[in-house]
């Protein structure tokens, strides 16, 4: 049986759809109110499971989630407040939709080499509207 820690944080930050090889009339047929000159904002929340040893203890554990929820934080905060598009090198490109933000997340967690392996990742645009993934753990 495998034990998952579970850590969340939140920000909040604009995007906006846009496609540049599509013309404004494509983009607006493509991405509806998504598609402006400016954009819109959201209040994110990330959710991010780890597999932990059944034997780490209480305490233990505590400090586990301590450490990993910073760590998840300050990943956020680089986010927070940001329009995605214009700040964020790799959204300068890429559209910056739930499912391209997740995969960010999933890029800078695992350079930070945690040594607990990742279990899910799911991150919230909206209460019904997320992304998730899952890992297989073993």
């Amino acid at each position: 049986m495998i034990r998952v820690l579970k850590i969340q944080s939140e920000f909040s930050s604009a995007h906006l759809y846009k496609n540049a090889s599509f013309s404004v009339a494509e983009n607006k047929k493509q991405f509806g109110r998504c598609y402006s000159k400016y954009g819109h904002g959201h209040n994110y929340r990330i959710e991010v499971g780890f597999q932990v040893s059944e034997k780490i203890g209480d305490t233990q554990l505590i400090k586990i989630n301590e450490v990993l929820s910073k760590k998840l934080t300050a990943l956020t905060q680089k986010l927070d407040h940001e329009h995605l598009n214009f700040v964020i090198p790799e959204f300068k490109k890429t559209i910056p939709t739930t499912e391209n933000i997740l995969l960010y997340f999933e890029k800078k967690l695992a350079s930070l080499k945690l040594p607990y392996p990742l279990i899910s990742i799911k991150l919230f645009e909206m209460e019904n509207l997320w992304s998730e993934k899952y890992y297989v753990t073993v």
